[in-house]
This record gives C-alpha cells, structure tokens and sequence, in this order.
C-alpha cells in the first residue's frame, strides 16, 4: 500500500530529483493548458515504480506548487485531480 511518508526519502533522492523534475514540467504544463491534471496524466510516460511516481507528485503537493481537490467520482489514486496553487488563496 501506498503512503507517501514511505516513498519521499526516494523523491528527494538524486534519482528521484530527476523524475520530479520531469514530472512537475508535465503537471505544470498541463495545468496552464488545461486547468487540472489527474495523477495517471502526471505520471504518464515515466518510467519507474508507480509507487515513487506518485510520491513525486505528492512532493509538488508538500512543496505547496499544486493544490489537490477531492475528486467526488472515483477514490482510485490515479484519479486524483490536482490543480494551480493559486486556487486555494
């Protein structure tokens, strides 16, 4: 089972500095785009375990950088929506 607490020693690891990077170009492109971005978007393309993906994206979340919303159709982790920082002000 995923928990981030788990998986963020990984995220801020060399490697996994390399990934969040990507990752967050992904997730704030689509965001300027679009809006939004669900998780299974934000990791789309990267190779890895999906465990360390998600914590990517959880360290943009952490880092204040992106806001999560409840998604009220699906409790499914790569369902999880996310959206500009600057909603939540």
């Amino acid at each position: 089972m995923y928990t981030y607490a788990k998986y963020k020693k990984w995220a801020v690891s060399e490697d996994g500095q390399r990934q969040f990077l990507s990752i967050r170009d992904r997730v704030n492109l689509a965001i300027k785009d679009n809006g939004c971005i669900t998780m299974d978007h934000a990791i789309k393309g990267e190779s890895g375990l999906n465990f360390e993906m998600l914590a990517c994206v959880d360290r943009l979340v952490e880092l204040g950088e992106i806001l999560e919303v409840k998604n009220p159709y699906s409790e499914y982790s790569q369902h999880r929506i996310f959206v500009d920082k600057r909603l939540g002000a």
